[in-house]
């Protein structure tokens, strides 16, 4: 029975899509529902199981999905099937893509600051790897390494500091603390 539910979504979504200037069908074929997008949004039609008298109309974000914020408004509308495509149209305009280009708005702004964090890490790393020198490396996608001529791990927390870890004979750390603490340009 569900298999026909959302072929009657799908074909109801198509219509609807055809009242929507600038939207398309999105094939995709893994997904619970029937998507349309228009740029970076993306609506899903699902239908509501145990009511096939209804459909649930919601914001799509993909892959941003993992960029939504907690506290989001809710971006989803049900409607009738009753409905004519023309009248399903206008309720998404008016009921719900305000909300969801809201929230999309959020999910973009956390995709920009994840985006700075990553440029942030990649260029701290280098610049960490470089100074090492040839046999260091970055692992994990955070950390480099190197083995010699002593064991460095440098893994990046945020705002340009990172957390250093040296293996070192008792004797060598020791020496290294204290030339640090004779420098007043560094402060530990």
């Amino acid at each position: 029975m569900m298999g026909e539910d959302k072929r009657r979504v799908r074909e109801k979504a198509m219509e609807v899509c055809e009242c929507m200037k600038g939207w398309q069908l999105d094939d995709r074929e893994d997904l619970y529902g029937t998507v349309l997008s228009n740029g970076v949004r993306s609506l899903m039609f699902a239908p509501i199981w145990g009511n096939t008298e209804r459909m649930e109309i919601s914001g799509y974000y993909g892959d941003l999905g993992r960029f939504l914020p907690y506290d989001r408004e809710k971006a989803e509308i049900t409607v009738s099937m009753a409905k004519t495509p023309e009248r399903m149209a206008r309720d998404i305009e008016k009921r719900l893509l305000p909300a969801y280009e809201r929230v999309l708005a959020r999910v973009m702004e956390g995709k920009k600051g994840y985006d700075r964090y990553e440029a942030e890490k990649r260029e701290v790393l280098e610049s960490v790897r470089q100074a090492i020198g040839r046999d260091a490396h970055v692992i994990q996608d955070d950390r480099v390494v190197s083995y010699r001529p002593f064991h460095c791990l440098v893994k990046y927390r945020s705002g340009k500091e990172v957390v250093l870890e040296l293996t070192l004979p008792l004797a060598k750390a020791v020496g290294i603390l204290s030339l640090l603490g004779k420098r007043p340009d560094i402060k530990i």
